[in-house]
């Protein structure tokens, strides 16, 4: 055999067909495969100009049809091939090394020691496939299912960009919505429920929780069931009570509740729509606006800013009001003041304080009132 020769080694599971320069081919075999034709036509397409190899056969294969089969196909294809039997077989009464000394006149001592290492490894060890397998799966992908998958990539990338938009959207609702203002019609309920036989002597407001303390008058007509009638009258089935505060009939009571769904987190949700982020900021005032609305209450108001900050290009403002006139005219003015804010876009009455001055005469020691306004940042 010349040096220009394929060295094959072949076993059951696969062969390895070792070429000049170092150049070898990994071919795998499957039961159902026509191994002989396989391992033949790979030779002829890997090694097309040489015509001759030397096939190092296991020693279950050394005898099997399928390797009488490939030397007659390698013959019809007018391709030659040579047979080296395992030592083990070797007849007569030769040494091991006389019987392989045959073998290694007709090829390269290089080529049977690397195949013979083939051999070795591909019966101990194994050949791992996992790395060829999938660059084998890569190429065989069409362009269609590349075009696909770049499609999907396509419509991940476009929800990841509609989510971060959605969120945008609700964070600037966020900052344009106000809380439920209900403190209006819930200031003219109270005045109306108020009994002869009952004197407030505070209303606290603080976001959605408020709290009402007072005494009732002693000897007055109904004053035994006066309490458990305002309670009812003021906190309705929307209100959760506070069951610490009691009231106690004939002394001091306080009673405190929590504003419900119905007045607070209901209308605040009827102002989350996403699509309504735009057309809440242009409802907002801008800074003359708001300076105009000061103006106006300022006869009956002290007015103090608190400070300001500026999220998402809406500027949120807070001032300090504390009423001018307390004598019998100053609830009439709370109940304007919030009839009048309720009315504004963006501005919300965050606590409210009103203490009743001594002597039951209906004058106020303390009204005061604390507001958040949002409005258009540079305009």
């Amino acid at each position: 055999m010349t040096s220009a020769a394929v060295t094959i080694a072949w076993t059951e599971a696969e062969v390895v067909l070792f070429g000049p320069e170092s150049r070898f081919v990994r071919q795998p075999l499957a039961a159902d495969d026509d191994r002989p034709a396989l391992i033949l036509e790979t030779w002829r397409t890997e090694f097309p100009d040489i015509g001759a190899a030397q096939l190092l056969a296991g020693k279950e294969l050394s005898a099997a049809p399928d390797v009488a089969r490939l030397a007659q196909l390698a013959a019809a294809a007018g391709l030659r091939l040579e047979i080296a039997p395992p030592p083990g077989e070797l007849r007569g009464p030769r040494s091991h090394w006389t019987a392989w000394r045959g073998v290694l006149s007709r090829v390269k001592l290089r080529a049977v020691v690397i195949g013979a290492t083939l051999v070795g490894a591909l019966l101990i060890g194994g050949w791992r496939w996992s790395t060829e397998r999938e660059r084998a799966r890569l190429s065989r992908l069409t362009a269609a299912e590349r075009e696909h998958e770049l499609a999907q990539a396509e419509t991940a990338e476009m929800s990841r960009r509609r989510q971060r938009a959605d969120d945008q959207t609700r964070a600037l609702l966020g900052v344009c919505s106000v809380p439920a203002q209900f403190q209006a019609e819930w200031l003219a309920a109270v005045a109306t429920a108020v009994p002869p036989s009952i004197v407030l002597d505070t209303i606290e407001l603080n976001g959605e929780c408020c709290r009402v303390t007072g005494h009732t008058v002693t000897g007055a007509p109904g004053a035994d069931g006066a309490v458990a009638a305002l309670r009812q009258a003021i906190f309705g089935p929307a209100w959760t009570m506070d069951k610490s505060a009691a009231p106690q009939t004939g002394a001091s009571f306080r009673l405190e509740a929590v504003a419900g769904p119905a007045t607070a987190a209901g209308a605040a949700m009827a102002e989350s729509r996403p699509d309504e982020a735009s057309a809440a900021r242009a409802r907002l005032p801008d800074a003359i606006a708001v300076q105009a609305l000061l103006s106006e209450l300022a006869p009956g108001w002290r007015i103090e800013a608190r400070g300001a900050e500026t999220t998402l290009g809406i500027e949120r403002r807070s001032y300090a009001l504390a009423a001018v006139n307390r004598d019998s005219r100053a609830w009439t003015d709370v109940l304007q003041l919030a009839y009048r804010l309720k009315g504004i876009a963006g501005i919300a009455i965050e606590s409210m304080a009103l203490v009743a001055a001594p002597g039951e005469n209906g004058s106020l020691e303390k009204a005061a009132v604390e507001v958040s306004v949002r409005l258009r940042a540079g305009r």
